[in-house]
């Protein structure tokens, strides 16, 4: 491509760019320049023997925008199609594609390489309105790869897109499928369609891994499956003290493989902060080495769940989640059929300090599988405490003790249904193990209490159970008190703070007419009727 210094570079209402080749740059490359490509149809089989298939240099900024389809494009160092080394200077050039039909086939060929589509040392790249993103492969970086120092400010945005799949990268660490970050924080959102057949085939992240860099998935819909990688198929963070976040997430996440840990998420160095909340959907057949749904060497947090989570399978610990410390709340589902097939805790595994496990409001904990201790919960060094879950059931520590849970420390239930778990419920080693046993199931009932001219009034009347209750009738009002009655049969549903639920159905009286006294009307005569109830 032609070197290019110091001068704005302008593509405007082209048909294709093509088959461009050079040693960097297929079509361009400089210091200090800037890229403006727009308004085309194609962008194609364009090559570079280094870096940057269509475009490479330093100090450079690049928008892409409103091009149909980006394809089969190829570097072989970096950069499948734009490359910016910005690393020595301060004027903040960024890369940006947006509104794009479609990126597929781009790929940054060489062993090593980074970021099949765009590979920036020491810049910010936005991805927005791209439909389709399919088959990119690099080393790093399938499609995006952006490193920077440590004492940088730049990040990555990567939203609106409809399908991510078959892309992926073969690098022995970190390694990200589709995004891969050194120092660059990455927000990844508003991707509504399918995630699928993404892979980190030797390494970590299938979608996204980060190196000392914070991961935020927000506001996705569309289900997520097939992803592969050694840690991670959703997502990577490597590094102390930073944070993988996945949260506001509708559909179903399923046959996913970490092959040796953290099959959805997985968070490592000292002290990171791993979560999965606000999820709708179902989690099934994740296949994982430990945590199949988070691995962290610090926090593990899932709360605000509604859907199950089955059938997922740890061949070592901690069937759902591993952590030092482990918090789930508000899950509004079952958690059954889930396997620690070697080591302890079928659900939650703990071994390092503080080591502490706290689970509450969960609907159904059933028939989880641990080898040798703790069906549900293992804390090698600290305590476990469960409370609040409406159904605990059929779960089994088949070599050790505490069918529910195992603690190094204190070991306790509350407000709380169990049955049928074995050996035992509960079990420390050192401390207190206690199961309340004053609880009493949920129960409740409805009635109609008055009428008020148009409607009948009926009322909800809960008893036992947990306590927090919320009422739902089928004429939409979620108030215990329902004034709106105007069916022959009405039903309510309530459910306490361990998402137990019972039901009632109140049913209003077909209406009886009065005329009053029989009476002989003679021909002509007239009378006058008595009604009850008037009206």
């Amino acid at each position: 491509g032609q070197n290019l210094n110091d001068t704005h570079v302008i593509f405007h209402d082209f048909d294709k760019i093509q088959g461009n080749s050079a040693l960097r740059g297929g079509v361009g490359a400089g210091i200090n320049v800037d890229f403006y490509i727009s308004f085309g149809n194609n962008i194609t089989g364009n090559t570079a023997t280094t870096s940057g298939g269509l475009i490479s240099g330093e100090n450079i900024g690049v928008i892409v925008d409103s091009v149909d389809y980006i394809t089969n494009n190829v570097a072989q160092t970096a950069g499948g199609l734009i490359f910016a080394d910005n690393v020595d200077y301060d004027t903040l050039k960024n890369v940006t594609i947006m509104n794009v039909k479609s990126l597929h086939n781009n790929r940054a060929e060489q062993f090593d390489s980074t970021g099949g589509v765009v590979s920036v040392t020491s810049a910010s790249v936005h991805f927005d309105n791209i439909e389709t993103i399919t088959n990119q492969f690099a080393y790093q970086g399938g499609v995006i790869s952006a490193i920077a120092n440590t004492h940088d400010t730049h990040f990555v945005t990567f939203k609106k897109t409809s399908l991510i799949a078959h892309n992926r990268v073969d690098h022995p660490d970190v390694a990200g499928g589709v995004i891969y970050t050194v120092a660059t924080d990455v927000d990844f959102s508003e991707v509504n369609g399918p995630m699928y057949n993404n892979s980190a085939h030797n390494g970590d992240g299938a979608i996204i891994g980060v190196e000392s860099a914070n991961i935020l998935i927000h506001d996705c819909i569309g289900d997520i499956y097939d992803n592969f990688a050694f840690s991670g198929s959703i997502f990577a963070v490597l590094g102390s003290g930073f944070s993988g976040i996945m949260t506001d997430i509708r559909g179903n996440i399923y046959d996913n493989t970490g092959f040796f840990n953290g099959g959805i998420l997985a968070c490592s160095g000292i002290n990171p902060y791993c979560e999965l909340s606000n999820f709708v959907g179902n989690i099934t057949g994740t296949e994982c080495g430990s945590g199949c749904v988070i691995h962290s060497s610090g926090a593990a947090v899932m709360q605000n769940i509604i859907g199950d989570m089955t059938d997922n399978h740890a061949h070592f610990e901690g069937g759902l989640i591993f952590g030092s410390t482990i918090t789930v709340n508000n899950i509004d589902g079952s958690l059954s059929n889930n396997f620690a097939e070697q080591e302890s805790g079928g659900l939650f595994y703990s071994n390092s300090a503080p080591g502490t496990i706290s689970v509450s409001s969960v609907r159904e904990m059933d028939s989880n599988f641990a080898k040798t201790h703790g069906g549900i919960a293992f804390s090698g060094t600290g305590s476990v405490t469960i409370d609040r879950c409406c159904i605990i059931s059929n779960n089994i520590a088949e070599d050790g003790n505490g069918g529910v849970a195992f603690g190094e420390g204190s070991v306790a239930i509350t407000f709380s249904t169990l049955l049928n778990n074995s050996p035992n419920n509960v079990f420390s080693n050192s401390s207190t193990a206690t199961v309340d046993t004053s609880f009493s199931d949920l129960s409740g009932s409805a009635s109609l209490i008055s009428f008020n001219g148009e409607n009948y009034v009926a009322q909800a009347s809960p008893a036992n159970g947990s306590g927090g209750y919320t009422y739902l009738w089928d004429n939409g009002d979620t108030t215990q008190i329902s004034e709106n009655i105007n069916t022959s049969i009405t039903s309510v549903i309530i459910t306490d703070d361990s998402y137990c639920r019972v039901s009632d159905t109140v049913e209003v009286p077909d209406p009886v007419a009065d005329a009053g006294i029989s009476q002989l009307v003679c021909p002509d005569a007239t009378i006058v009727l008595g009604g009850s109830p008037a009206g």
